[in-house]
């Protein structure tokens, strides 16, 4: 297993240094993380000098997945003024390989890491339940049936840059096993309608607080995984939506305001 790494696209942009990262250092140092890391593939995509930062402090760093549907062309938006000037040599070099994360090959890198980060977790994970099974976690019952299920999947530990893989488990029966992926996915991916859990039936519901239950494992080593929020006791979300943020964070919103105006009227003087 590898330490969290800088994504190979993004090593083309600047850098904070010198003076200007010592006073990152001391900023954050002093008050805190207040912006998230962001990762893309498992890698640093956003936030190299917080993270630099951080690592020099020796603390935790705030890590926020990247689960947008175009991350390439935000990013390239996001970091306009950075790249030279509009048309230059030397931006049309940046936008190029920046777009390698999004392009053919760099798709199948990242698929072919992500599949040997995973084939490498299951392999010590299959050492460590080896001759063991237990009832199903959520009933009590189907030892026979059993599958030993990742509190975290390990497909997500890899999307958070997990260095090494967590192997909190349980045994789940099938039934149990797909309904706590289900809750899973609602929870952390935003891929599933939950409202389902308004409707569930009294005669139903201390199942449901159990797979529940099962769940909040997997959500809390997440949270844990991705760092805390600077000033708050719960664990930091996962993926706030841009919008959140900006609610939960409201001194932001003027420097959001001018980059948005900015962004606009420079594309529409190009």
């Amino acid at each position: 297993m590898t330490p969290l790494q800088i994504h190979p696209a993004v090593k083309e942009l600047p850098s904070a240094e010198g003076p200007l990262l010592n006073a990152l250092v001391r900023d954050i140092q002093a008050n805190g993380q207040h912006l998230p890391i962001v990762l893309y593939q498992g890698m640093v995509w956003e936030g190299r000098a917080r993270f630099h930062a951080c690592t020099a402090l020796g603390i935790k760093p705030w890590l926020v997945p990247l689960r947008r549907r175009d991350p390439v062309e935000l990013y390239i938006a996001s970091n306009y003024d950075r790249m030279g000037e509009p048309r230059s040599t030397k931006r049309r070099e940046i936008v190029a390989s920046l777009s390698t994360a999004d392009s053919a090959e760099g798709l199948a890198r990242a698929r072919a890491q992500r599949a040997e980060w995973i084939k490498d977790a299951r392999a010590e994970f299959n050492d460590l339940i080896r001759d063991r099974r237990e009832p199903c976690a959520v009933c009590r019952k189907h030892i026979d049936f059993v599958h030993a299920h990742h509190c975290f999947p390990l497909s997500l530990q890899f999307e958070c840059g997990a260095s090494e893989p967590i192997q909190d488990y349980e045994w789940l029966c099938p039934v149990h096993h797909k309904r706590v992926h289900v809750l899973l996915s609602g929870y952390l991916l935003g891929s599933r309608d939950l409202s389902f859990l308004e409707g569930i039936p009294h005669h139903a519901v201390d199942e449901w607080l159990a797979i529940e239950k099962s769940a909040k494992k997997g959500i809390d080593l997440c949270c844990e995984a991705l760092g805390k929020i600077h000033g708050e006791n719960k664990p930091g979300r996962y993926d706030p939506p841009y919008g959140l943020f900006l609610i939960n964070h409201p001194n932001m919103l003027p420097a959001v305001i001018k980059w948005t105006r900015s962004i606009a009227q420079l594309s529409r003087s190009n």
